[in-house]
């Protein structure tokens, strides 16, 4: 995957409480990635060139936040590195729950689970078609 799923596995410690546990599409295709993102095509290898650059300022400079900084001096790229870090924000437990998964981690291909999860936690309409035929949703 894309996105980093370790940050609110039981492996991360006491992240777990800071992160939430959040929704994200199942998928590994940028182009999907960047379309559920609202950002045009291309913008994932901006934001690699954007992080490669900072990485580098970082080296130089000691600062710590020059990764992050670097990225934000475009808008595309900044909202495609916020939604590969937090997809579409915390997911609600009570609708995992209610379709019987477990609500810390997982994951589901089903197309009426993904429709019901997505609804409940205010995916854009328009992007839970595109979910279903990318591969679902997973939490984590």
């Amino acid at each position: 995957m894309v996105f980093a799923q370790g940050l609110a596995s039981p492996e991360a410690g006491s992240r777990n409480i800071d992160m939430g546990t959040r929704l994200y599409p199942a998928t590994n295709d940028i182009a999907t990635i960047e379309k559920l993102a609202g950002v045009p095509a291309g913008t994932k290898a901006i934001l690699d060139r954007l992080t490669a650059e900072g990485e580098k300022i970082s080296a130089e400079t000691g600062d710590e936040f020059a990764v992050f900084d670097h990225i934000r001096t475009n808008e595309d790229a900044a909202r495609l590195d916020s939604f590969i870090t937090f997809g579409w924000g915390k997911v609600s437990y009570k609708i995992i729950a209610e379709l019987g998964y477990d609500g810390c981690y997982g994951g589901t291909k089903n197309p009426e689970h993904v429709e019901k999860i997505a609804i409940y936690n205010e995916v854009p309409e328009e992007d839970i078609k595109t979910l279903i035929e990318s591969g679902g949703v997973w939490w984590g």
